[in-house]
């Protein structure tokens, strides 16, 4: 079996730009979700992954970002996170390392993103954040509490299931970008270690910098 695999380079382009910052903000909830569970009291704040592998799908909506229907598959066991915008563009990400991949599936093509997890901080639900209970309500068909959330890189409302499943967020983050999602669909499922690597027939390629998605 051949394992070389060449790297491509792309040229500095804005056309993606759009589509990455769509997928970091699902990708920054997702990986909030599969962060390390901190032990606290129940009554202070919603559990911060899910208890279970789940795939949530998504309807986004955010200035300037195109994609407004996400997919994120979170396994719970593994700590991984996979984001599709839709068939063409999928990130993976490892929330504890930080290390994320960008694939470009029509093209058969990846990029390692190392580092990625701190351009993702200002949208994610951490413990370092403040959390109010503000109720109860009914999202894709689940039960979730609503929480408001506050921190030095903004504030929002979040409604969390009992066991860990973000179903709907709306906020402002420190620069005064809004942005929300609300969950269409909720699958609980056993997810295969392999969709959460790149396959084996992709090749690796150097994406343009995005600037940390600004």
């Amino acid at each position: 079996m051949d394992t070389h695999r060449p790297t491509l380079r792309l040229p500095r382009s804005a056309a993606l730009r759009p589509v990455w910052r769509s997928l970091t903000v699902v990708a920054a909830l997702a990986a909030g979700a599969a962060a390390p569970q901190v032990a606290v009291a129940a009554q202070d704040r919603p559990l911060l992954r899910p208890t279970r592998d789940v795939t949530v799908s998504y309807d986004v909506d955010a200035p300037q970002v195109p994609v407004r229907e996400v997919r994120a598959a979170i396994a719970a066991e593994l700590r991984r996170a996979r984001i599709d915008g839709d068939d063409s563009i999928t990130l993976l990400l490892d929330p504890v390392s930080g290390q994320g991949v960008l694939m470009l599936n029509g093209l058969h093509m990846y990029s390692l993103l190392p580092g990625r997890g701190h351009s993702l901080e200002e949208y994610l639900l951490d413990p370092g954040m403040q959390f109010t209970r503000a109720g109860g309500a009914t999202v894709a068909g689940l039960p979730c509490t609503e929480w408001r959330v506050r921190s030095t890189r903004g504030a929002g409302t979040g409604c969390v299931t009992a066991d860990g499943v973000l179903l709907r967020f709306a906020g402002t983050d420190a620069r005064g970008r809004q942005g929300s999602l609300v969950a269409t669909e909720v699958h609980y499922g056993a997810l295969a270690p392999s969709l959460f690597v790149p396959p084996a027939d992709f090749h690796q390629m150097t994406l343009p910098d995005f600037g940390g998605g600004r």
